[in-house]
């Protein structure tokens, strides 16, 4: 069975085939119940790498698929485990963002090497983990914990209470019945809206997710906070990131050819659409977006003919 050190010890042992320049990072998910791990590396999806080189942004969020992000991704649509309870180690202290994915998809625990924070990168983006890394763990219920290999201890940052439910402002929707299936046109006056089938056969579910705040957060309790971050990062888990993490969390394959969503995704997005291997998504009003950035990464996609935009 995979211990939390044997993970990380994965993880580090393939951290530096990561295709990035300057931020190798590694990470293993695990499931202790079922007794499976995989380890992925941050890399650029080769789509993006050979269009663009690894420089470029895809609006203002960079070409890569982050190491936590790869994992679910793998994890889930590749090999077709479910990811609830999982757990994950990683070679790093994880970004907002990813937090947040991992959230969605069910992780229980995260594991970080020691040496992570002692490394130039983890020193620059430090306060992005303390403020907000560890808040939005504490709100999903995820306890993190800080692992030394070579003294075999584990410290935790931070310890969920075990009864804990984190509260959702929009909890998905997942129709078990085609004959129920919804349109994205039902949807285009709502909150950005994203929706696909997953699985396949009499296992077919169509699957429903609005954007909100991050798990454990909601607007009549945590108004200030959620408008007011203390880093770049947002509080708003965007509809596509919910899509794909959820569909992660279920251990189900997304059908790329009813992948909708009500206005355009965000830059971040788009790259996580890329990295989950989607090619076709359909978007009901294309010019509707969050920032201008959203709407200079869809040229690009468009321009180099990375994923098929049906309006």
């Amino acid at each position: 069975m995979t211990s939390p050190f044997k993970a990380l010890q994965s993880a580090v042992d393939i951290v530096h085939t990561s295709s990035h320049v300057t931020n190798r990072i590694a990470a293993t998910i695990f499931h202790l119940e079922q007794n499976w791990s995989f380890s992925n590396v941050n890399f650029y999806p080769p789509v993006i790498e050979d269009n663009f080189g690894v420089e470029t942004k895809i609006g203002n969020a960079s070409g890569t698929i982050h190491a936590e992000t790869a994992c679910l991704f793998h994890a889930a649509f590749e090999q077709g485990k479910s990811c609830q309870g999982a757990h994950i180690a990683i070679t790093d202290p994880p970004c907002p963002n990813c937090v947040k994915n991992m959230a969605e998809a069910g992780i229980d625990n995260i594991y970080i090497d020691h040496k992570g924070f002692h490394k130039d990168f983890a020193a620059r983006r430090i306060d992005h983990f303390n403020s907000m890394s560890i808040r939005l763990a504490e709100k999903a219920g995820i306890s993190m914990y800080e692992v030394n290999r070579k003294e075999q201890s584990i410290k935790p940052i931070t310890i969920a209470n075990e009864d804990y439910i984190p509260k959702q402002d929009f909890p998905i929707v997942l129709i078990t019945d085609p004959a129920h299936f919804k349109s994205i046109s039902d949807f285009k006056n709502q909150p950005k809206t994203a929706l696909a089938c997953i699985g396949s056969g009499e296992n077919l579910k169509q699957l429903i997710c609005k954007s909100h705040p991050a798990l454990g957060f909601k607007h009549d309790h945590d108004e200030h906070e959620i408008t007011h971050p203390e880093t770049k990062y947002s509080y708003i888990q965007e509809s596509c990131n919910r899509l794909l993490m959820n569909a992660a969390r279920l251990g189900m394959s997304i059908d790329e050819n009813t992948f909708c969503v009500n206005e355009l995704p965000t830059s971040r997005e788009f790259i996580n659409i890329i990295g989950a291997g989607i090619k076709k998504i359909k978007i009901l009003n294309a010019v509707k977006a969050r920032d201008e950035h959203s709407l200079h990464a869809k040229q690009q996609i468009l321009q180099h003919k990375i994923i098929q935009i049906m309006e």
